[in-house]
């Protein structure tokens, strides 16, 4: 008995939990494993003939009540979900990945679960969010559906989906946000819309939402408008990198007074204009590597006191920096504040050797031009006469 009861413990320390799972020979080809929060289903449909819709067959035979921490259904090549398919269940996470021809999902295919939190839906044919089942499932928290085929967001798709925290729309085909496409999600905080194909953002599209992460990189914006970032006064990072931003419009990032770092890197940029960063007061770094920059517009990154970081990276078209593009005397400090010019092709004349006189640290700032001054270090110059010389 002492031996048996130690068994016990040593499966309950372990997390494991008897009582959940259905018996094997119900369930094949799907596998169940046990732990304290509940049962952890995986059906592999590439087991079973044909399409592999049998698998609601076997979910229908799963006793009821049962409770299930996640069940996920991969590699199937049904077409639909039905409805109703899960009812019954106490399920907190159902996730559905491999199945490549999966267009249509029932209005009522998840209503009757107990519990859902969670809905994953990757590598499928889904070519519109499935906005009806949601009054299905009011307590849905989070939503995925990933490596797909998505290619619109349509005014009141959420109204029903109030609770969603977190919505993962990557790796889609998404080209257009309708402006009230997102009304409804008042708990929203996470978006994550990267490596889609979205041309333009409406401003104000996320302004009454209390989004702290937003993914936009990785798509094919080309400008971003003033208002665009109106509103998102929790946003903590500003991702608009591998995009092909060639302008970015005064007034763009106000409303995201909170924002610490942005990232515009990977873009088509060839100005920086005067304001374009105004309302960042609390930027520490700012990475605009990769780009097409030729001209910084003097006063181009004042009101950043706290600014830490700027990285002007392989801007391969930059050959000169203004010294008004910095308002010095507004910075917190200048201890630590450095800017990165490596990749640059400057043309070290006496215009730039502000730069090593500046509070802040310049690194791999290096010659292009003139030709006897190539490949020199800025640094290892001075101005004597109007001319650039070695120390």
């Amino acid at each position: 008995m002492s031996i048996l009861l130690l068994f016990a413990v040593i499966l309950l320390a372990g997390g494991a939990r008897a009582g959940y799972c259905p018996s094997a020979s119900s369930l094949y080809p799907c596998i169940c494993s046990e732990y304290s929060t509940g049962a952890y289903i995986w059906c592999d449909v590439s087991l079973l003939p044909g399409d592999g819709s049998q698998v609601f067959d076997i979910i229908a035979g799963i006793p009821r009540p049962t409770t299930i921490y996640e069940f996920r259904i991969s590699y199937f090549g049904f077409e639909q979900i039905p409805g109703r398919a899960f009812a019954g269940l106490t399920i907190k996470r159902v996730y559905l990945t491999y199945g490549e021809k999966l267009t249509t999902i029932h209005a009522d295919a998840f209503a009757g679960i107990g519990g859902l939190r969670s809905l994953l839906l990757q590598d499928t044919a889904l070519s519109a969010i499935p906005c009806r089942i949601f009054p299905t499932i009011p307590g849905l928290e989070y939503l995925e559906i990933t490596y797909s085929s998505l290619e619109t967001l349509d005014d009141g798709c959420f109204m029903d989906a109030s609770n969603l925290a977190v919505l993962v729309l990557s790796h889609n085909a998404i080209v257009y946000i309708s402006p009230q496409a997102l009304r409804g999600l008042k708990k929203l905080k996470t978006l994550e819309l990267s490596n889609n194909v979205i041309e333009h953002i409406v401003p104000g599209t996320f302004k009454d939402i209390k989004l702290t992460r937003l993914q936009l990189n990785n798509n094919h914006l080309y400008t971003v408008s003033a208002g665009t970032y109106a509103g998102l006064k929790r946003l903590v990072t500003i991702h608009l990198q591998n995009n092909r931003i060639s302008s970015v419009a005064v007034g763009a990032f106000e409303g995201a007074a909170v924002a610490s770092t942005v990232d515009i890197s990977y873009n088509n940029l060839v100005t920086i204009a005067a304001g374009t960063f105004r309302g960042l007061s609390r930027v520490r770094e700012l990475f605009i590597n990769f780009n097409e920059v030729s001209f910084i517009e003097p006063g181009a990154f004042y009101g950043l006191p706290r600014i830490n970081y700027i990285g002007l990276w392989n801007n391969e078209r930059l050959t000169s920096i203004d010294n008004d593009v910095f308002n010095v005397t507004e910075l917190i400090s200048t201890d630590g504040v450095s800017v990165n010019l490596n990749g640059c092709k400057l043309d070290c004349q006496c215009d730039i050797d502000w730069l090593n006189e500046a509070p802040f640290t310049t690194w791999n700032a290096y010659c292009a031009t003139p030709p006897e001054l190539s490949t020199m270090a800025l640094k290892s110059l001075k101005c004597v006469n109007g001319v650039m010389v070695p120390i």
